[in-house]
């Protein structure tokens, strides 16, 4: 949890073809303009990183995260009785039981300014003119 929710995971294997997509859309978009310049360019940016992806491709990529930190983290992956979201307030992370999260969930709406909507979402969109004191509508099944 120390590591926050917008760590990345280091990939499996070696993202081959992303890097090849979007050399490839680098070097289209230099070649656009037909100028003898970027099309040399862009002849050069495919040779260099064709060589080296050729070297690279195949190496092991090593984990950003312990024996440990995998343990734990398929755990919670495994479990669907807690919730992981981010804090309203800082960069701090939030691990709560799913059934008290859904319940104080559930408390904020009964306890707001709310009515149910009658009919589609686009016939009752509201004006920018709207009173700031009418309820909320709020969309359901």
């Amino acid at each position: 949890m120390s590591l926050g929710l917008n760590f990345g995971l280091t990939p499996k294997q070696f993202p081959l073809a992303e890097y090849v997509q979007a050399t490839e859309l680098l070097c289209q978009r230099l070649e656009e303009g037909d100028e003898e310049e970027s099309v040399q360019k862009a002849r050069a940016i495919r040779n260099e990183v064709f060589n080296h992806l050729k070297r690279s491709y195949k190496m092991t990529l090593k984990s950003n995260l312990t024996t440990a930190q995998r343990k734990v983290l398929r755990e919670l992956m495994d479990g669907d009785s807690i919730i992981i979201c981010p804090a309203d307030k800082g960069k701090a992370v939030v691990v709560e039981d799913k059934e008290t999260y859904l319940k104080k969930t559930r408390d904020q709406i009964a306890e707001g300014d709310y009515e149910l909507a009658k009919g589609k979402e686009k016939d009752n969109s509201h004006s920018s003119s709207q009173k700031i004191d009418e309820p909320v509508k709020v969309y359901g099944n």
